[in-house]
């Protein structure tokens, strides 16, 4: 709905479109498994962008509608997802850095490199300070936390499993860190 009220301002100034139909039929073609119609469909759809400003607008839309699934086809999320999640990130955006936590299964070694290769909790540790009243961004940080002292835990009583860098200093403060927010 979003995209279609988008969709029809840009018709009415008259600018050229990306062709949303394009990537309505890549969904079908997905959903037949078919590779090679989506091959097709999704290039014609990355190649029907004019602007980086649709480009932009259709990212955020598409990326907030969180219909898609962790992985998002490479070469829309290389071409036109990433490129403005990385600009929003330099800027230290908080809706570029979320959205790049959430979608951080889809970096390559090349594109992670562009992020400093932040993890996931690093992307969001830095949205929830700067802005801690948001109960989405806490409540997804807090997953992270959770998923993360889970997997420290599993060898538990012999051990704890900690990252080469970690101390249990560090693990102590994410842990009050995470009482903190706890919502």
């Amino acid at each position: 709905m979003i995209l279609e009220v988008f969709l029809k301002s840009i018709w009415s100034l008259g600018l050229k479109s990306m062709n949303i139909e394009y990537f309505k039929e890549f969904e079908k073609a997905k959903k037949l498994r078919d590779k090679k119609k989506q091959k097709e469909h999704i290039d014609n759809f990355i190649n029907s962008f004019s602007s980086y400003e649709q480009k932009r607008s259709w990212s955020y839309s598409y990326l907030q509608e969180a219909n898609y699934t962790h992985k998002i086809r490479h070469e829309l999320y290389k071409e036109v997802i990433f490129p403005i999640l990385l600009e929003g990130y330099k800027k230290s955006e908080v809706k570029a850095l979320y959205f790049l936590g959430k979608t951080i299964e889809n970096l390559s070694e090349e594109l992670h490199s562009k992020i400093d290769f932040k993890t996931k909790y690093e992307l969001l540790k830095e949205c929830y300070i700067q802005d801690d009243s948001n109960k989405e961004i806490a409540e997804f940080l807090l997953q992270e936390l959770y998923r993360s002292f889970g997997y420290m835990i599993h060898e538990y009583p012999k051990g704890l499993c900690l990252a080469k860098d970690q101390t249990p200093q560090e693990v102590l403060k994410e842990l009050t860190f995470a009482k903190a927010i706890d919502i």
